[in-house]
């Protein structure tokens, strides 16, 4: 038929093992039969009378080998595969529901933060009483059917209403079934005089967090790894310190997120990285609060309990040198693990060391940086930024030709090359204004005079303003 999707029409956002179960479980099949007519060859073999001792013993060798092909697969792969002491999924889903508050509706986002939480839920006991809500399921009229008269949530809605919603359009945008299911729910649990704690995932963007189409992010407090809703009144503190404190110490588990020994995939990581956020959440609060000690604090039992993190370590270092302890931010810098890139942490001070004024040192940060890793996207893309918003004409029009000649298959910085070295060809006059590289590179940099120069965002685009002769 002319309208049968084929190929990638039928793929999914990602390859899942279990599609293939059928063929798993006929595969496995196929072995057994063969291993059940290989053992039936062998013993009419050996049973035969006419055949000599050497051969049978040929043929004995010769299965014994196929018996152990196996064993290389299993050398090769079982560290991948082996999920004897891995519990990522199962702490994360507890620590998720203990989170929650009693008895509340717990929104979650998708596959890794429902369906492990279910399973504690209905195989292991643990916190029945959280009526787990998923956003994109809720989407679907049986869905809020299920929600509204067997989990119980506070619905508004009628089920004649639930199955005839649809996306509508707004002049702010398009409020999806979600969107409006969420809105009935807190609108409902205002009007009821028992109401219930409605709680978001912390995995729950910002963009799936609205209530009748405006975000709900000014309503919400973090309480461990749950987003509580106070709406309508809004929250100045985005994060109850004392409760997240209590839970990311004392209360949830992290069995074997630091241990080496045992695989981390992907999904794995992005849960240790939620961990590390909460941690830094906590920290960020303490230290506009001035409290300095307790948010190193709550970043040093991050790494302990979750491992150590270049975000967290360059965290450390930035918030330091914001509160004027600049022995302190050196000091992370000596002290933080050697897998921890230098250079990330060096982007970080240099930040905040600009921010406090003390510009002479964070160009000279930037510069190391970029002198050590010249091919890094990141380190001339800050040292570019410092450079323009300090007016440093020549030096920004060297660093940007050096990266040119290092980079030319990046045609965006070659674009923004070329349009400079057309509007401003006197800007190239020899100087030694960048930081060395390999040094036919730097020898072939050109100066000359100023030039008004928007810079290169973070999608790497670029433009150029002003008039060269006058550098405005």
């Amino acid at each position: 038929h002319e309208d049968k999707v084929l190929g990638e029409g039928h793929l999914e956002v990602r390859d899942r093992d279990y599609f293939w179960t059928p063929g798993f479980i006929m595969f496995g099949m196929m072995i057994g039969v063969g291993l059940s007519a290989l053992f039936d060859m062998l013993r009419t073999a050996l049973a035969a009378r006419r055949l000599s001792n050497r051969l049978r013993d040929i043929v004995l060798a010769s299965f014994c080998l196929t018996l152990l092909m196996p064993i290389a697969a299993i050398a090769n792969n079982y560290y991948v595969n082996d999920r004897s002491r891995n519990y990522f999924a199962y702490d994360y889903a507890w620590n998720l529901l203990q989170s929650a508050r009693p008895n509340a509706v717990l929104f979650t986002n998708g596959d890794n933060d429902t369906f492990p939480v279910w399973c504690l839920q209905h195989v292991y006991g643990v916190r029945p009483d959280v009526k787990i809500a998923n956003l994109s399921l809720i989407n679907t009229d049986w869905y809020g059917h299920q929600l509204k008269n067997e989990l119980g949530v506070p619905i508004g809605f009628s089920d004649k209403q639930i199955s005839t919603l649809r996306h509508i359009r707004t002049q702010d945008g398009v409020l999806r079934v979600q969107d409006q299911m969420v809105s009935d729910i807190i609108d409902k649990n205002l009007r009821n005089a028992e109401q219930i704690p409605i709680q978001f995932a912390i995995t729950v963007s910002s963009a799936n967090k609205n209530y009748k189409g405006k975000p709900l992010d000014p309503y919400l407090q973090m309480e461990g790894m749950a987003l509580t809703s106070y709406y309508p009144k809004e929250q100045p503190d985005a994060v109850d310190v004392g409760k997240t404190h209590d839970m990311y110490w004392d209360l949830f588990k992290f069995r074997g997120v630091t241990d080496t020994t045992i695989f981390k995939d992907e999904n794995a990581a992005r849960l240790v990285n939620n961990y590390i956020s909460g941690f830094l959440f906590l920290a960020d609060t303490l230290q506009r609060a001035g409290r300095v000690e307790d948010a190193a604090a709550e970043i040093y039992k991050g790494i302990e309990m979750v491992g150590s993190d270049a975000d967290a370590w360059g965290y450390l270092c930035r918030m330091y040198a914001l509160h004027g302890r600049y022995d302190d931010a050196r000091r992370v810098l000596e002290e933080a693990p050697q897998d921890v890139p230098r250079d990330k942490l060096k982007l970080f001070l240099a930040a905040a060391l600009k921010e406090k004024g003390r510009k002479d040192e964070a160009r000279q940060y930037l510069e190391e940086v970029y002198a050590s890793s010249p091919d890094s996207r990141e380190a001339f893309n800050e040292l570019f930024r410092f450079y323009y918003d300090e007016r440093m004409q020549y030096e920004l029009a060297s660093l940007l030709e050096n990266y040119s000649l290092r980079h030319p298959e990046d045609a965006q910085i070659r674009e923004a090359y070329d349009q400079l070295k057309h509007d401003a060809p006197e800007l190239f006059v020899k100087q030694d204004a960048v930081p060395a590289t390999e040094p036919e590179v730097a020898e072939s940099l050109e100066h000359g005079q100023k030039v008004s120069v928007v810079g290169i965002d973070s999608a790497g685009s670029s433009s150029f303003e002003g008039d060269s002769s006058t550098g405005n």
